[in-house]
C-alpha cells in the first residue's frame, strides 16, 4: 500500500513510497519506511529521493512537437 498524494495546483494523483528494497535496477516501495529516521516527519517533497519515491501510474504522456515563432526570425520549439 502506497501513500496517495495530490498536487493542490494542477490536481494530478500521483502514488508515493519509502524505499525498502530493490532488484534488477528497480526499488520495492511501502507506505511506511523500513528503519526510523528524521526523514519521515518531514513534508512529502523535503523527503530525499534516495529513501521516498513518487510514482505516477499509467501511460507516458505522448512526446508532441510543439513549434512558435519567436522574436524575428527565431522559431521557438518544445
Amino acid at each position: 500500500m502506497l501513500e496517495l498524494l495530490y498536487c493542490d495546483h494542477c490536481g494530478d494523483v500521483s502514488l508515493g513510497g519509502w524505499v525498502v528494497g530493490g532488484e534488477d535496477g528497480g526499488a520495492f516501495l511501502a507506505s511506511t519506511p523500513a528503519s526510523d529516521g528524521a526523514d519521515s516527519d518531514k513534508v512529502i517533497f523535503r523527503r530525499p529521493s534516495s529513501r521516498y519515491l513518487w510514482y505516477r501510474p499509467g501511460p507516458l504522456p505522448p512526446s508532441a512537437n510543439w513549434n512558435h515563432g519567436g522574436p524575428g526570425t527565431i522559431d521557438v520549439r518544445f
